[in-house]
């Protein structure tokens, strides 16, 4: 009996798991001025692509705003939601920064 209510605890907290996954991930991308790597805030807009060259949008740009860069580098939650990844096809993203100190 106890190992019957171990089993039903633990399959009660991993489907609680399953259930509280979202299409958001994180990205980290290193970004250069000018050839060097800038320090400072800027406004990213990402775009996804379902090939690498000539492809075609999929789904809406992901705006985000102020985005701290260090040393060339930043990271950011993305969430281009479910329907684009459902195909298991490869995809390309762009990324478009504005500084935001000129």
């Amino acid at each position: 009996m106890k190992f019957l209510m171990a089993l039903l605890v633990t399959l009660v907290v991993f489907s609680a798991n399953i259930s509280a996954q979202t299409t958001a991930f994180t990205y980290q991308g290193k970004l250069t001025d000018g050839g060097s790597p800038p320090t400072g805030q800027y406004d990213f807009k990402f775009k996804l692509f379902d090939l690498v060259s000539s492809g075609t949008q999929i789904g809406a740009d992901v705006l985000s705003d102020d985005l701290q860069v260090t040393g060339g580098v930043f990271t950011v939650n993305l969430d281009f939601g479910a329907s684009p990844f459902t195909s298991g096809a490869s995809r390309d993203d762009e990324s478009f920064p504005k500084d935001l100190s000129r």
